[in-house]
């Protein structure tokens, strides 16, 4: 079978399970880890400043199939008691190209020195294209195989985020100029997220964080279950469960004091497990420490 033909048949099987709606925002497996793609309000959560790179292979084995990136760079202002973050997002799916561009800023709201509520927004822009010359046409001579179509649009996020110690609370939308209804190639419709996780100490060494989170776009409900266990803040694995889709493993290590890395391994449980093989995320975290800087604000938890 050619690659196009690939493509072709993962349209008509995704189709009708994804109710024939526009792209959907990017799938992440250790999405504990990169909540601030989904959520704005997670930005500046640390005394460091803080980089992610990103990298995922979905549906391994069939070509051209969907691959992503992600960069994020962000840092807490402490004097100014906000965080700012930029999110850089590439994404390729056969003859499909989507970016994401966003800026983000959270503002922490200190309850009490152990709690605190951050209010965050995201602003910048969306890039979609589809070149037509990479499907395939009864007639070669077809004039669409011709067209690149392709469109910016300006895109929007806004999320609350509330942190204990122990406790992390959630709730997020994203592309919030746009609707569910009246969709089109070039529009990615409003999604909803929620998220709680609790860190519970096992011992002076061992941790185990369970965390449930949910996406709601359209007609769909996405439902993911984490279990991570951490050893002396130095090694962390786990399993995850996305409801009728997938199963998770996941790893991360510290190979420098400013430096981890992080792998998650996905075998596919829902209805596309005969065709879409397994998926693989790579993921590297830097800290550049500012303990050095005078604070003015209570310590973050990490």
């Amino acid at each position: 079978m050619k690659t196009k033909e690939y493509i072709l048949l993962l349209f008509i099987l995704i189709t009708p399970w994804m109710g024939a709606v526009a792209q959907h925002d990017i799938q992440l497996s250790q999405k504990g880890f990169n909540r601030i793609v989904y959520n704005p309000a997670a930005t500046g959560q640390s005394n460091s400043v803080d980089m992610h790179l990103l990298a995922r292979q979905q549906w391994n084995g069939f070509p051209d199939a969907p691959s992503t990136q992600v960069v994020n760079v962000g840092n807490y202002f402490d004097k100014l008691r906000f965080g700012m973050a930029l999110t850089v997002i590439n994404d390729e799916l056969g003859a499909q190209q989507y970016q994401n561009v966003k800026l983000k800023y959270a503002y922490h709201a200190w309850l009490s020195p152990s709690s605190y509520l951050s209010f965050g927004a995201g602003a910048g822009f969306m890039a979609k294209s589809f070149n037509q010359g990479e499907l395939i046409y009864d007639q070669d001579n077809d004039p669409a195989a011709n067209i690149n179509e392709s469109s910016i649009v300006a895109d929007f996020d806004f999320g609350l985020e509330y942190n204990t110690r122990r406790f992390t609370l959630g709730v997020s939308a994203t592309h919030l100029t746009n609707s569910t209804d009246k969709l089109d190639l070039f529009q990615v419709p409003r999604h909803y997220y929620g998220y709680a996780s609790y860190d519970i100490n096992l011992s002076h060494i061992i941790t185990f964080t369970p965390m449930v989170s949910v996406n709601h776009v359209q007609e769909l409900w996405l439902y993911e279950f984490t279990g991570m266990a951490g050893y002396n803040n130095q090694f962390w694995t786990g399993m995850a469960y996305r409801l009728d889709e997938a199963y998770v493993f996941l790893a991360k290590a510290r190979l420098l004091p400013w430096l981890q890395l992080g792998y998650s391994y996905d075998m596919d449980a829902g209805k596309l497990r005969s065709f879409s093989g397994t998926s693989h995320e790579i993921m590297l975290i830097g800290n550049i420490n500012k303990k050095d800087i005078n604070r003015k604000t209570p310590r973050f938890f990490d």
